[in-house]
């Protein structure tokens, strides 16, 4: 495990930082205090050489396994104490409790996916659900049992990170989705049945899909080992372009928890999370947004080269996100620290589904609307004639579009196609402008239309992907 797990060219960490990732705990305290005392000697040798060290922990700490308070316990200690910067992401088991907690949620199921467990973490031996009315008893349950610092410490949590050329979040991303057109629920629902080319840049780090041994697949790092079951934590070691894969492994009979390396990983997710019934959906038939919607969204660090970064549009918008490697657009540098995002404010749905617990028939996602944003509705999908050169467009006889932009509103579509058009005047031609929702409810898509030819397209977004201008070929 010393040859990197990927061919270069590879992702990079920022310059002289290590990060680790830590796979899904599930109130395996054993296993954490194990993987914290190495990861003390380790932060602190870092430092005498100036390195720093970033711990990126992908969430679910709770439920299922016997030690959930202690681990909630641990985390707060290592971030107040710790020789490191911590980043704790949200997995689907905090965003349940936080629903409860607040009263969005009004079912009882969290309790089989885990709640007894974390309960009984917390010295309440609570009931099994018998009825309809179970949901509002478990709210005053959670508000009364567990403590404030811990539930402070769920609603502190993150959505995503991005770190160098790396994305970290619990449950993956969507591969026909920017990293900014993900919902709450791609970020912590979603699950890898296919291995789909992606339309972002970066390899993606995530847990949530359980396999016997890490994954590598197309752009992405899976490291759910099943820990609460399997008694095997995966660690991700992350440092320049080298990557190396860690075991902490509790051996039983009453002996010491060890550490190794993982000598072998699968291509593919192979094994469904025990007690799960198979399913081709890969996103919950109901896709929640996250609880406490007004969380900071993500933690985002440059990557060591601003080639990797979207390349942002002159025009006098605001804070546009743009294609081309996810990043957000605005007025910082790649040697910027890191920092919070803004809070975005979502509408909520109370409705909580278990992937595992939806409907027999699956729901293609594309057809499930998310929820519309709270400050003001999307514009409607509309066409229309560009702003230069105005002239009429050419007949669309391919079925592509190239994707320029994803905007907070039709009128900031508008402006970065009027500065694609001035800077690209001969591959614009008769050219049109069309706008459609994105799912996830926040942003606007705007496209350029009027290809002849797959070819065509593919040409025209190599042009504009040379010239700076990120340009993405999609089919309607």
């Amino acid at each position: 495990m010393n040859a990197p797990l990927q061919a270069t060219p590879a992702p990079a960490t920022p310059p002289q930082t290590v990060i680790y990732a830590v796979g899904d705990i599930h109130g395996r305290l054993d296993l954490l205090r194990r993987f914290t005392q190495e990861l003390d000697t380790d932060a602190r040798a870092a430092a005498l050489k100036g390195v720093e060290t970033v711990v990126v922990f992908l969430g679910d700490y709770i439920d299922r396994g016997p030690e959930s308070a202690g681990v909630i316990a641990h985390l707060i200690a290592l971030r107040d104490e710790g020789p490191c910067t911590c980043i704790f992401l949200r997995g689907n088991h905090e965003d349940i409790v936080l629903k409860l907690a607040s009263g969005e949620e009004h079912s009882a199921r969290w309790l089989e996916f885990g709640g007894l467990e974390t309960l009984a973490s917390y010295g309440v031996d609570y009931p099994k659900p018998t009825g309809p009315g179970d949901g509002e008893a478990l709210q005053a349950a959670v508000r009364d049992v567990i403590p404030r610092t811990h539930l402070q410490f769920m609603r502190d949590t993150e959505l995503y990170a991005k770190l160098g050329d790396y994305i970290f979040v619990h449950a993956g991303l969507r591969p026909d989705r920017l990293l900014e057109e993900q919902s709450d629920g791609d970020l912590l629902w979603y699950r890898y049945y296919d291995e789909e080319a992606p339309v972002w840049t970066e390899t993606v780090v995530h847990g949530h899909s359980v396999n016997p041994r890490p994954v590598r697949g197309r752009s992405r790092i899976g490291i759910d080992t099943g820990a609460y079951d399997s008694g095997v934590l995966t660690v991700l070691r992350l440092e320049d372009s080298q990557e190396d894969l860690l075991k902490i492994v509790a051996a039983g009979d009453g002996q010491p928890v060890g550490i190794g390396r993982w000598d072998s990983v699968d291509s593919a997710f192979s094994q469904r999370e025990p007690g799960r019934a198979a399913s081709p959906a890969a996103a919950p038939i109901v896709r929640p947004q996250a609880a406490n919607s007004d969380a900071p969204r993500a933690r985002v660090v440059p990557p060591r080269s601003s080639a990797r970064l979207a390349m942002g549009v002159g025009v006098a918008a605001a804070a546009v996100l743009l294609l081309g490697g996810a990043a957000v657009w605005a007025s910082r540098t790649p040697d910027a620290p890191a920092t919070r995002a803004a809070p975005i404010l979502r509408p909520v749905e109370p409705a909580f589904v278990e992937p595992a617990m939806a409907q027999a028939t699956p729901v293609e996602p594309e057809e499930v609307a998310d929820a519309p944003v709270a400050e003001a509705p999307l514009a409607p999908a509309t066409e229309a004639p560009p702003v230069a050169p105005a002239v009429p467009a050419a007949p669309v006889t391919s079925g592509l579009r190239a994707q320029i932009g994803a905007l907070p509103s039709a009128e900031a579509a508008q402006l970065v196609w009027s500065d694609v058009a001035r800077r690209f005047p001969a591959e614009m031609g008769a050219k049109a402008m069309e706008t459609e929702p994105v799912e996830n409810g926040r942003l606007v898509r705007a496209f350029v239309t009027g290809f002849a030819s797959p070819g065509e397209a593919a040409s025209f977004c190599a042009t504009l992907t040379a010239g700076g201008q990120p340009c993405l070929v999609r089919r309607r």
